[in-house]
């Protein structure tokens, strides 16, 4: 049981962080932080996630969640946060419920979609660091999707294909999906933001 595994982790180990599972799509407010200001927000939402069970997103959009985000101020005002953090949480859609997970203190994985919608978090950290002016975007579009395409869009698809639960139908339209993608003019790549293209090759 894992009250058991518990007992048998704390024999080598002083703290032990048990997580349970909860239903939902992974989500993600974002914020910079200066002199306890919030100076930028932004948030997004994981569409496929590798494996598609749960793990590492793959799709996401630009979106947004007002009770949300204002969990995430309280906590990050809680914590008088400096800086750039992620926190993220998971959301269930049916039930509008969600859960706070944990708080990354360094810039995220899914941070081209912010860079794609406007927001740069990047240079209006830099900017701050330099004694600069920012000025705070306050708004985005809605609903614009990135995907980091190889690997990880392979991997939800391969993590789909190798699920025998799901019907072949199923499957079949996931293999369809990645590639009916590339015929998107509104979809975006991770690496293949302005200034970073090469890194596509370069890995």
């Amino acid at each position: 049981s894992a009250l058991v595994r518990v007992r048998e982790l704390r024999e080598r180990y002083s703290r032990v962080l048990v997580q349970g599972f909860v239903p939902g799509k992974g989500t993600g407010a974002y914020f910079l932080v200066h002199d306890g200001k919030i100076v930028q927000e932004f948030m997004n939402r994981c569409l496929h996630e590798v494996p598609h069970t749960g793990g590492y997103c793959s799709l996401r959009d630009s979106w947004w969640h007002e009770r949300m985000m204002e969990d995430a101020r309280i906590k990050i005002a809680h914590l008088r946060w400096e800086g750039v953090a992620m926190l993220e949480y998971r959301w269930d859609e049916d039930s509008n419920r969600f859960w706070f997970i944990e708080l990354n203190a360094r810039f995220w994985a899914a941070l081209h979609v912010a860079l794609y919608a406007g927001v740069d978090f990047p240079t209006k950290l830099l900017d701050l660091f330099h004694g600069g002016q920012v000025h705070t975007t306050k708004s985005f579009p809605l609903g614009l999707q990135v995907r980091y395409t190889v690997p990880f869009e392979i991997g939800y698809v391969a993590s789909r294909w190798k699920d025998k639960s799901l019907r072949l139908s199923s499957r079949l339209r996931s293999v369809a999906g990645w590639f009916a993608r590339f015929l998107y003019p509104s979809l975006r790549s991770d690496l293949y933001f302005p200034g970073v293209r090469k890194l596509y090759f370069s890995r």
